[in-house]
């Protein structure tokens, strides 16, 4: 920017100037007065809350957002969260990226939300896409691009009437009938090794032999297997809390030992194989297809989802009356999470409390 005398009274403000999308813009205007005047009006376009917001208000639309977020946390973020942040506002963006984000109203908003409902999208799904426009719009507004954030008066979609899935688990003698149908040893270990770790799909395909200690009989969960835009990447566990270090129980132990083995005879092996599928992990269509197909060989009743084995081995470990911290820690989640989760398994637990002290009570009558 700069200000120059182009005559008697006559001062001219030429140079460029940063938009909100992050462009710039040549600015040239003649005829001020004084160079006081030439000056602030320089100033004035340095000044967001005066010419930036104007802007942004008559021309930026909600895909220009997006982008202009997603620039701004690159760095800031985990890989794997820009990565989801991207996939989301792809498609947020193929329903309203041409919208101006001025005109993004708290009618126009609800009717597009009440739209996904009416496709019968996953409420969870609705509920991410959903976070998305907030937090772009929470960051239009810290960029001055907008004054008020009209998501603060936009609620969730909810479903009342909506019956929840009830979670569905193996019992040990369910996992012994479903493994007998299992002709495939990788796939075999896999299902048993996912139901007595607990582990999420991710978590499990992520482990590779530099991550067992068999001195130690533990096993390291740091990193997991996420699909991105069609691709495995190796990315950071779900959560914090999910980072830890599990004491692996003997018919893990045995199966590792003899699993690695079996993988040090490999060509090229080292420790940064992964212990299921060596030097890329198994696919995870794979592993569901063939669940649902030894499901219907083995005749077991009821059917699980891969999850379903994380749900199996929370369910026996609380049947079985373990300490409830210990069992967190052991699946790498909270104790909030998992009894807002599993909260119908406590029912037999609380009952056997109270029969402990109405039998106390009699003893002392």
């Amino acid at each position: 920017m700069a200000v120059k005398n182009i005559g008697k009274s006559n001062w001219e403000a030429r140079g460029k100037f940063k938009m909100p999308d992050g462009t710039y813009k040549d600015y040239r205007r003649k005829g001020f007065k004084t160079k006081a005047a030439a000056e602030e009006f320089e100033r004035n376009l340095k000044d967001q809350g005066k010419l930036g917001v104007a802007v942004a208000k008559s021309q930026i639309t909600f895909s220009v957002l997006t982008e202009m977020y997603l620039k701004s946390i690159k760095g800031k973020k985990k890989t794997s969260t820009i990565v989801d942040d991207e996939i989301t506002f792809k498609k947020i963006n193929s329903d309203i990226g041409e919208e101006k984000i001025i005109g993004l109203n708290k009618i126009k908003l609800e009717e597009y939300f009440k739209s996904l409902d009416d496709k019968g999208y996953a409420l969870n799904y609705i509920d991410k896409i959903y976070f998305c426009v907030r937090k772009a719009l929470v960051f239009a507004k810290k960029e001055h691009l907008i004054v008020y954030n009209v998501m603060d008066d936009v609620d969730r979609i909810k479903r009342l009437d909506e019956v929840k899935d009830e979670i569905k688990f193996w019992t040990p003698d369910d996992l012994k009938q479903f493994l007998s149908a299992v002709d495939n040893a990788t796939l075999k270990d896999f299902y048993e090794f996912l139901y007595w770790t607990g582990l999420r799909r991710g978590e499990a395909l992520g482990v590779t032999w530099e991550k067992i200690n068999f001195t130690d009989r533990t096993l390291r969960i740091n990193q997991q297997i996420s699909v991105k835009l069609g691709e495995d990447v190796i990315t950071s566990p779900k959560t914090k809390n999910s980072i830890r270090t599990l004491k692996m129980p003997e018919v893990i132990y045995n199966m590792m030992k003899q699993r690695y083995e079996e993988a040090k005879k490999l060509n090229g092996f080292n420790e940064k194989f992964f212990i299921f599928g060596n030097d890329v992990p198994l696919k995870r269509n794979y592993i569901q297809k063939n669940l649902d197909k030894y499901i219907i060989k083995a005749g077991v009743k009821t059917r699980i989802t891969i999850h379903g084995f994380r749900h199996s081995c929370a369910s026996y470990l609380i049947n079985n009356g373990c300490n409830i911290l210990a069992v967190a820690k052991y699946l790498g989640d909270t104790v909030d999470t998992l009894t807002s989760t599993y909260a119908h398994l406590f029912t037999n637990t609380q009952d056997e409390l109270i029969a402990a002290i109405d039998q106390k009570n009699k003893k002392e009558d």
